[in-house]
């Protein structure tokens, strides 16, 4: 299967994350695009820089929620064969961000994260804290 959707900064995708190793995040979930897309780091890359958002809030420092109510990011689970998903719940986890292959995952573009909102870049910020 290949990756389905348009993939652009700030997409949200529904992709496996299997096989996990230790306390990385793992299973069937949605995640951020942080990266412009694919990263052309070879011609037919499908590698793209995401950010893993889970449903189970643990309050850890860096986690980032999900908008709610009129910021709320809406979601058509259906792509996914996830119809219950209608907006992205939860939160982003930063600290587990990571380069996956969307392509080799059968990632699925089920909605889109304004780069501008507040959400994106409060995520986008604490990977920069993170790596710098």
């Amino acid at each position: 299967m290949s990756v389905q959707g348009e993939v652009v900064r700030g997409s949200i995708v529904w992709l496996k994350l299997l096989p996990k190793v230790g306390n990385e995040q793992a299973g069937y979930r949605a995640a951020i695009v942080l990266s412009d897309g694919f990263i052309r780091s070879f011609s037919s890359s499908k590698l793209a820089f995401i950010i893993p958002i889970t449903t189970k809030v643990k309050n850890t420092p860096f986690e980032v929620p999900a908008p709610t109510g009129v910021d709320a990011i809406s979601l058509d689970g259906q792509l996914a064969d996830r119809p219950e998903i209608s907006v992205l719940e939860g939160v982003a986890l930063p600290d587990h961000a990571k380069s996956v292959d969307l392509h080799a995952r059968n990632a699925i573009v089920i909605g889109r994260a304004d780069p501008g909102s507040t959400f994106y870049i409060r995520v986008s910020d604490y990977v920069k804290a993170i790596l710098a």
